[in-house]
């Protein structure tokens, strides 16, 4: 049974903990000590049953359990299959907060928040779901909040390089094989990303439209705007799929009114937790900074950028636990 709230922590549950997703998140919410009572690692498939490490003890991943979801404090999302959707009906008609961070549900009427830009936007009371954005709007949205100050943002157009990660461990390890049947003249497996996607670059539409992968070019540019506050009409993200197995590049051009100057713009993208310097995806090691490059002046006060961050740390992990530290403060504050 999940503690009781207290001093010691609340009841915390994850969705998901054993993908990509999960794992990151575990490993940031050890980091920074979150204060919890009790932790439900809950898993679809073949992840029910194994054991995992959190916070140097071993734990298992169960099965979604609906009416346990109820009582549990937060409840983060890391996974989007029906299992995640079911968990979030679950937590919704408890007392907690529900941390979305893959989109789970779909549902446009929650916030979107990055705590770096407009954390004023989370909800003021329980139950209610908090979208984290996608990692490429994530990382943008920091930089254009950083940017626009006394500016006004009248337009931003974007194209985001998304990583294979994205669609799990499964398809890193296809690419992997896919790559090494492309240089030995071998077979290339299709079973996980339905495409050869090694030395090749494809648009998710694309995907979306043959292959019945979700529509990211939509939740990108809805949510992107809806974090920086624009119409939509204002906004286009689009993405590709590119061979790169971590990290995230996103190639913008914004138009902002009045256009700072250059050596203030190069001042404004250097703060934390920005870093200013021309770095691609394979430069990331573990940083968890914003990287973006200024890449001049175009017409009609527009600006290009370019923007890099590992597609995990760097957006959707490190902004739902800090989501997570601001809804836990209101939750020990109406205990």
């Amino acid at each position: 049974m999940p503690g009781k709230q207290g001093a010691e922590g609340l009841d915390v549950a994850v969705v998901g903990a054993g993908t990509v997703m999960g794992e990151e998140l575990r490993g940031i919410l050890a980091e920074c000590n979150f204060p919890i009572a009790e932790a439900i690692m809950i898993g679809e498939g073949d992840q029910v049953g194994k054991l995992m490490e959190f916070n140097g003890a071993a734990c298992l991943i169960t099965e979604l359990d609906a009416k346990r979801l109820e009582r549990v404090h937060l409840l983060f999302v890391c996974d989007r299959g029906p299992g995640a959707r079911r968990a979030v009906s679950a937590a919704r008609r408890g007392k907690g907060f529900v941390i979305d961070l893959m989109d789970a549900a779909g549902s446009v009427a929650d916030p979107v928040v990055n705590m770096q830009v407009n954390a004023s936007d989370l909800p003021a009371k329980a139950p209610a779901r908090v979208r984290v954005p996608h990692q490429a709007v994530q990382a943008l949205s920091t930089v254009l909040g950083a940017l626009s100050g006394k500016a006004r943002i009248r337009e931003v157009r974007a194209t985001a390089i998304t990583p294979v990660s994205e669609q799990g461990k499964p398809a890193v390890q296809e690419l992997i094989q896919q790559t090494t049947g492309v240089l030995s003249f071998g077979a290339k497996p299709q079973k996980v990303l339905a495409r050869q996607v090694a030395f090749n670059v494809i648009p998710h539409a694309l995907m979306h439209v043959q292959q019945g992968w979700p529509d990211l070019d939509t939740r990108l540019s809805a949510e992107l705007a809806g974090v920086l506050g624009l119409q939509a009409a204002d906004v286009t993200m689009r993405a590709l799929l590119a061979p790169v197995f971590h990290g995230i590049g996103v190639l913008a051009t914004v138009a902002l009114d009045p256009l700072p100057p250059a050596a203030r713009r190069r001042k404004l993208l250097g703060r934390s937790p920005l870093k200013y310097g021309p770095v691609t995806p394979a430069d990331l090691d573990e940083s968890q900074a914003v990287h973006v490059v200024d890449l001049g002046e175009e017409a009609d006060g527009r600006l290009g950028l370019w923007v890099v961050c590992d597609n995990l740390r760097g957006g959707s992990a490190v902004n739902g636990v800090a989501i997570a530290e601001t809804l836990a403060g209101q939750l020990r504050g109406r205990s």
